[in-house]
This record gives C-alpha cells, sequence and structure tokens, in this order.
C-alpha cells in the first residue's frame, strides 16, 4: 500500500479505499464465479469464497446446481441473490411445510457431493436463476 492511515486491527485507509492485513474491503465484495481466498479460520486455515448458480425446474424435486468444490470441511451460504425472493437463504416454511431450501451437498459418498443443490414448492420460483456466495475451508490445507 502508499502512504496510508492506520486504524485499528490492522486496518488501514488509503487511496485505494479501506483494507484489512493488507486485503482491500472492494476485493471482498467483488463477487466470482472462480473460487478465490478471502480471509482466515479460527484454525488458521484459508476461507475460500465461490458463487455457484443453480435453476429449479421442477417443483418438490431436488436439482443439483453448480460444482463448488469436492474438498469442503466447514462452510456456509453467505448470501443468495435472486429476483424473486430476496432473502439470506432461501430456507422458508409455511405451516410447518418447507417451501424451498438450497445448500451445498457436503455428505460423503454422496453424488452430488460439492455442488449446489436445492428445492421449491413454489411456481414462482421455477426457471429463475439463482446465485448463492458459498464461503468455506477445505479439508486439504
Amino acid at each position: 500500500m502508499s502512504k496510508s492511515l492506520k486504524l485499528k486491527n490492522n486496518n488501514y485507509w488509503d487511496s485505494k479505499g479501506i483494507a484489512h492485513n493488507k486485503v482491500l474491503l472492494s476485493d471482498i465484495l467483488n463477487y466470482s464465479t472462480n473460487e478465490k481466498k478471502i480471509g482466515t479460520w479460527i484454525d488458521g486455515k484459508p476461507v475460500y469464497e465461490k458463487t455457484a448458480s443453480i435453476t429449479m425446474t421442477k417443483k418438490n424435486e431436488h436439482v443439483q446446481g453448480d460444482f463448488v468444490a469436492s474438498n469442503i470441511k466447514y462452510g456456509t451460504i453467505l448470501h443468495v441473490f435472486t429476483s424473486v425472493t430476496l432473502s439470506v437463504s432461501l430456507y422458508n416454511m409455511l405451516d410447518s411445510n418447507v417451501l424451498n431450501n438450497l445448500y451445498v451437498e457436503n455428505t460423503p459418498g454422496r453424488a452430488s457431493r460439492g455442488y449446489l443443490c436445492g428445492f421449491t414448492a413454489r411456481d414462482d420460483m421455477l426457471n429463475v436463476p439463482i446465485y448463492a456466495v458459498v464461503l468455506y475451508t477445505k479439508t486439504t490445507d
């Protein structure tokens, strides 16, 4: 970084923007379908981010979307982007019935392991692209 002002907790501010541990905040907010390292988990291992997509084509049927990674240790879906329902996740219920769910399969031995998967019981969620921002650590790091 060029001349910068040091803030608290290894945060810096300069002409390029705000950075933490030399990672620009603007770089963290650039979503990509390519895997990128964005930080460090509590055990010191790298945290990765990748945006994956899925389109539900049939009601009440599990659908497989984009591949995320085969070696996920821990992870979560951080954000969901869609034009129909603005939600942090697509998991929702009505009268104790699950209407939508979006997840990355991570069960050993499953053919869909490492893929973004989901289902919906709603007509308005069919044939609509859904994008999920997935954060994860790897078993190989």
